[in-house]
């Protein structure tokens, strides 16, 4: 479901031109497009979003000297404006006339008559409700937005309908939200997937841990929990869901985003989970095919780094550098019981994963210590990256191992810096919270 304006062009049509006189200074193309570099618009179809705001992009199509503003269901009002903009600039400077696809051709006077705010607002809920009608059932829309996928589904529509009087801000805000919500100050957590000891049955798990903002895969079978301190629980995750109901926000039908719950909030949540705690986790778990336990089987067979490329490796050696910087700067200065701590903690794993890895440093560590040291914001997204590529390459019980001596090495940076005080064994309260931020990078906060 769609709705497309036309504008017949004549002469070279400006993008810098076109988009400067939108007075709207974030407009930028999805990343498949690539614009061309002298400024003119491109040929074709382009997509088209307002960053940090839109909901789904604009399909905007030039070819033979027309121009088609495509606006998407689903789209925010926001969205319509943008588009009614869009259109008018092209026919000011490249046309005339505008052929909306319900209307005949008219001029822009007319057409700012006929398509004002209220046509936009009244089209864009008009959308939103032919949207609720489709959803049926267990039945799943999908619609690609701005950044991010948003699946409407039975729970995220049963979430929504019960404000029916903000469905349409509920709506939208939820889907803006999910479009940037990696530039917020929020865990994405990753599934581990495991196989119980026969090999016949497999899962996967997300944390959840206390004074942690959290977006969950709503696919995950498990949530494990734990206290500082204390063990591990593990509930179904459509309970877990269940019990945060009245906080939790389904983002999509596949993402559930759960708020930081901390102090007597987060005791709560964790009592109310112990009794739901599974002692068999696998009583949830998808039955394994004779096929899937032969491609285990081959994988089991391989290298621990064996599925990984040369490039992949050579980003990856970055990563225990990248945690030395982290610690080590935390408290303002990098000192020499530091740096002597990182080198013994390098030695005594160079026989491991580590080691092995460590066998792929594309330059000398002085040169990769400099490039971090030299840019530590750009440093911190290449480690979530790292991260991230550790998940897709290795096998799970291999990522969690070298993940956590990356965090092992941390913690021995952090302890040198109070032997140097006198204080064996002291981390300083800087230290402290870059070790749990790495903890939070590294996946690893509620292991």
């Amino acid at each position: 479901m769609s709705h497309s304006f036309f504008v017949a062009t004549s002469g070279d049509v400006s993008y810098d031109h076109v988009v400067g006189e939108l007075d709207t200074p974030d407009v930028v193309a999805t990343d498949e497009v690539e614009l061309p570099g002298d400024g003119s618009w491109p040929a074709g179809t382009i997509y088209l979003y307002i960053d940090n705001l839109s909901a789904r992009p604009l399909e905007v199509t030039y070819e033979n000297g027309n121009m088609q503003v495509r606006i998407f269901q689903g789209s925010s009002y926001d969205d319509y404006r943008f588009a009614l903009n869009l259109t008018k600039a092209f026919a000011r400077h490249y046309g005339d006339r505008i052929r909306p696809e319900d209307n005949e051709a008219m001029d822009v006077e007319a057409f700012e008559e006929h398509y004002d705010e209220k046509w936009a607002s009244d089209h864009c809920r008009t959308m939103v409700d032919m949207m609720i009608d489709m959803q049926k059932g267990e039945s799943i829309m999908k619609m690609m937005g701005a950044r991010a996928e948003l699946q409407v589904g039975p729970r995220f529509m049963a979430q929504l309908l019960e404000n029916r009087e903000h469905l349409y801000d509920n709506f939208f805000e939820r889907f803006r939200r999910l479009n940037y919500i990696d530039r917020e100050d929020v865990f994405a957590a990753s599934k581990l997937l495991i196989r119980n000891e026969e090999g016949t049955s497999r899962l996967s798990i997300v944390a959840f841990g206390e004074d942690v903002p959290t977006l969950l895969p709503a696919d995950a079978d498990v949530v494990a929990m734990r206290r500082e301190k204390g063990d591990m629980i593990q509930v179904p995750f459509d309970r877990f869901a269940e019990m945060t109901r009245d906080r939790n926000v389904w983002l999509s039908e596949n993402a559930l985003f759960v708020p930081a719950c901390t102090g007597e909030e987060w005791s709560k949540l964790y009592s109310e989970a112990q009794q739901y705690d599974l002692e068999d986790v696998f009583v949830l778990g998808t039955e394994i095919t004779a096929e899937e336990r032969e491609r285990y089987a081959e994988e089991a067979a391989l290298p621990p780094l064996g599925m990984c490329s040369e490039d992949d490796l050579q980003k990856m050696t970055y990563a225990p550098f990248i945690v030395f910087v982290l610690i080590s700067a935390a408290d303002g200065e990098i000192d020499q019981e530091e740096l002597d701590a990182f080198v013994g903690a390098l030695v005594e794993r160079q026989e491991g994963l580590l080691g092995e890895l460590l066998l792929h440093v594309p330059a000398s560590p002085q040169d990769m210590m400099k490039e971090i040291v030299g840019d530590p914001d750009s440093a911190l997204v290449r480690l979530k990256e790292i991260g991230e590529l550790i998940d897709a390459k290795l096998l799970p019980q291999h990522a969690i191992s070298l993940k956590l001596d990356l965090w092992a090495i941390g913690k021995s940076v952090a302890e040198a810096s109070g032997e140097r005080l006198g204080l064996a064994g002291q981390v300083s309260d800087e230290e402290k919270a870059a070790l749990s931020a790495l903890a939070v990078i590294l996946g690893l906060h509620n292991l």
